[in-house]
């Protein structure tokens, strides 16, 4: 799926994706709290790979371009 399908299915809040290719348990998941907008959360193997690719998580931006950049590809998978 695409990106944004991606993003659209996580936003509805109690879904879990990942692109093709990342490892077991490195993924994106989202939790719905009744009134309120969706909550996305990354694995905590998703955190463990950004913490890798920026020794210092002190470069938020970084951090940020990567994630979305993520959402350009179109090859985003339902996890589970």
């Amino acid at each position: 799926m695409t990106g944004v399908e991606a993003l659209s299915l996580l936003r509805e809040g109690d879904k879990c994706v990942k692109r093709k290719g990342w490892e077991d348990g490195v993924h994106l998941y989202s939790i719905r709290f009744e009134g309120h907008p969706s909550a996305i959360l990354g694995s905590h193997k998703y955190n463990k790979h950004l913490e890798r690719e920026y020794e210092m998580v002190g470069s938020f931006v970084d951090v940020c371009i990567t994630t979305l950049d993520d959402f350009a590809y179109d090859d985003w998978e339902v996890v589970g």
